[in-house]
C-alpha cells in the first residue's frame, strides 16, 4: 500500500512539475517556424521648459512599460504582448542572452538631449516583411488607453491604425505617464541566432501623443509711428480653447482622429463637433517674476484642422472673426452631452479663416504707456484680451529702427499643432498708443484677436470692443515657433 502511494506522489509531481514549466517555465529551444526579435528602441529627444502645469525632462522621457505589435504583411497579428516592470532585465546584454519569451530593458534618461534609450526581445513565428508596433506608457490614469482595451481592440493592423485614444481628464496638464508610440517595418526573422544585431542606426523612435506649448510674454522697446512706447504689460490669466478630447494612437499623417467641418452651419452641426474639444478654465500665471517676462505652457494633443480659406496673405487675419449684421463677433450656441457625460452649454466663435475648431489661446493683461507730447495725457492704459491660433508659421522682424510694415510673416494659414513637438511663441508688447484710433474713429479693425478698454490719464475714452493695430503684438522669429526637423520635441 505504501508503495501504491509512493508511486502515485511521483507521478503526480512529474505532472505537477511539467506542469508548472509548461505554463510558467521558458522555452529555451526555438521550435520549427520561430525566431527571436530583437529591437533597440528610444524616445525622440523632449522639451527642456517646465512650469507648475508642466513636467521636466525626466518625467517627460521615461518609458514605464510597453505594448508590443507585430504584424505580417498581409496585416495580420502575429504577436501582441504587454511588457511591464516583471518583465524588466537590468541590461541590454541581459536581454540578449535571455531565454525568457520576452523581456526588455530601458534606460530612462534625466539629461536633457539625451532621451532615454531600450531594447527589447520576444520570441514570434519567423516571416519577412512584418511591422511591429510599439506603444508605451499605458493605464496613464487622464488617459483612456489600456493592455486590456488594446488586447480586446485590435486585431489586425488596420484595427490598431484605427484605435482612438480618449482623455479620461479634460486638463492641459499631465502626470508621469506620457503615451508614445512608434513603428518600424521591413522586419524579417529566420528562426536564427543572427537576428539579434547590432545595428544602432535602426533604433524605433517613439512619438509622444502629446504637443507642448510654450508662450512668453515680454515688454518691448520698439516705438510705434508717433515715437511711443509701452511702458509695462502685465500678464493675468489665460485659457486654451478648442483642446482636442481624441487622438490616434498610430499618427496618420494627413488627419486627426476627429476633423471638423469648416463648412459647417447649423447648431446642430457645431454640438455634433463640439464633443470632441473642450475648453479650459482661466488659469493664474504661473511665471511672473517681473512685468518684464511672464510665462505658461502647457500639453495638448495634435490639433490639424482644415481651415475654411488658405488663400488669405496677411497675419492680422488669423484670428479675423464673422460679423454680425450689428457688427458684433458672431458666436453659435451649443448644448450638447460632452464625451464624459456631462451637459455643456457655450458660445462658440466664428472665424472667417480660421477653422472654428482650431484651437487658440485667451491671454487676459495690462499694458501701460508713458505718452511723450501727447495733448491728451501722460499716462495710457488698457485692460487687453489677446485671442491667437496656434500653429506653425514663420516671421522676420525688421531689425531697428525698421517699420512694422516691413515685418515679413509666411505660412499664416497654417493652425496645425503635431504629436511631439514644442511651440514656443514669443509675444512682444510694444505699443497700445493706435487702439485710440480705432476707438475715436470707428474705423474698420487693423487687428482682429485684440479687445480692451482704453484709458488716458484719469479720463476715460470708451469701453467697447477696441482693437489694436499690428504693432502691439510682435513676434520674433529666433523665439517663435521652433519645431526640430526630424519632428522632436526641441
Amino acid at each position: 500500500m505504501k508503495r501504491h502511494i509512493a508511486i502515485l506522489l511521483s507521478i503526480a509531481a512529474l505532472l505537477l512539475g511539467g506542469c508548472v514549466k509548461e505554463q510558467f517555465g521558458p522555452d529555451t529551444v526555438l521550435k520549427d517556424g520561430e525566431g527571436w526579435l530583437f529591437l533597440n528602441f528610444g524616445a525622440k529627444d523632449a522639451v527642456q521648459i517646465s512650469t507648475k502645469a508642466t513636467l521636466g525632462y525626466a518625467s517627460e522621457n521615461q518609458i514605464l512599460n510597453i505594448y508590443v505589435f507585430i504584424f505580417d504583411e498581409n496585416g495580420n497579428k502575429v504577436f501582441g504582448n504587454w511588457l511591464q516592470s516583471e518583465d524588466r532585465l537590468d541590461s541590454e546584454d541581459a536581454v540578449r542572452a535571455s531565454s525568457l519569451d520576452k523581456c526588455w530593458y530601458v534606460a530612462n534618461s534625466s539629461t536633457e538631449g539625451n532621451p532615454s534609450q531600450g531594447c527589447l526581445k520576444v520570441k514570434i513565428p519567423a516571416g519577412t516583411n512584418m511591422t511591429v508596433y510599439l506603444i508605451t506608457n499605458l493605464n496613464a490614469d487622464m488617459v483612456k488607453i489600456s493592455s486590456d482595451l488594446l488586447a480586446s481592440s485590435v486585431n489586425n493592423e488596420q484595427d490598431l491604425k484605427d484605435f482612438t485614444m480618449q482623455l479620461n481628464q479634460y486638463t492641459v496638464s499631465r502626470n508621469a505617464y506620457f503615451p508614445m508610440s512608434g513603428s518600424r517595418s521591413g522586419i524579417a526573422v529566420t528562426g536564427t541566432a543572427q537576428d539579434l544585431n547590432n545595428d544602432k542606426s535602426t533604433v524605433l523612435k517613439l512619438n509622444r501623443l502629446d504637443s507642448k506649448i510654450n508662450f512668453k510674454f515680454v515688454t518691448g522697446t520698439r516705438p510705434d509711428e508717433n515715437g511711443q512706447v509701452a511702458k509695462s504689460f502685465q500678464a493675468l490669466q489665460w485659457k486654451v480653447v478648442n483642446v482636442p478630447v481624441t487622438s490616434r494612437v498610430i499618427e496618420d499623417q494627413d488627419k486627426d482622429a476627429y476633423m471638423a467641418d469648416p463648412k459647417m452651419s447649423t447648431p446642430e452641426q457645431y454640438a455634433e463637433a463640439a464633443q470632441y474639444f473642450f475648453d479650459t478654465d482661466w488659469v493664474n500665471y504661473e511665471s511672473a517674476e517681473s512685468s518684464k517676462d511672464m510665462s505658461f505652457s502647457f500639453y495638448m494633443m495634435e490639433n490639424r484642422q482644415t481651415p475654411k480659406n488658405s488663400s488669405f496673405k496677411s497675419y492680422n487675419d488669423r484670428s479675423r472673426e464673422v460679423k454680425t449684421a450689428a457688427g458684433l463677433n458672431s458666436t453659435v450656441h451649443v448644448d450638447y452631452i460632452d464625451k464624459r457625460g456631462r451637459n455643456v452649454s457655450k458660445n462658440i466663435k466664428q472665424f472667417v479663416n480660421a477653422n472654428d475648431f482650431s484651437t487658440y489661446v485667451l491671454v487676459e493683461g495690462r499694458v501701460e504707456m508713458d505718452l511723450h507730447d501727447d495733448d491728451k495725457g501722460k499716462v495710457l492704459g488698457a485692460d487687453v484680451v489677446y485671442l491667437i491660433h496656434l500653429g506653425d508659421w514663420n516671421a522676420t522682424i525688421a531689425t531697428a529702427p525698421g517699420k512694422y510694415s516691413d515685418d515679413v510673416y509666411t505660412d499664416v494659414d497654417n493652425f496645425a499643432i503635431k504629436r511631439n513637438h514644442s511651440y514656443n511663441y514669443t509675444v512682444t508688447i510694444n505699443s497700445v498708443n493706435n487702439i485710440r484710433v480705432e476707438v475715436e474713429t470707428d474705423t474698420t479693425e487693423n487687428q482682429p484677436g485684440a479687445t480692451g478698454m482704453v484709458t488716458i490719464a484719469k479720463e476715460e475714452i470708451a469701453v467697447c470692443d477696441a482693437h489694436y493695430v499690428s504693432k502691439t503684438m510682435t513676434f520674433h522669429a529666433k523665439n517663435f515657433v521652433q519645431v526640430g526637423i526630424d519632428g522632436s520635441m526641441t
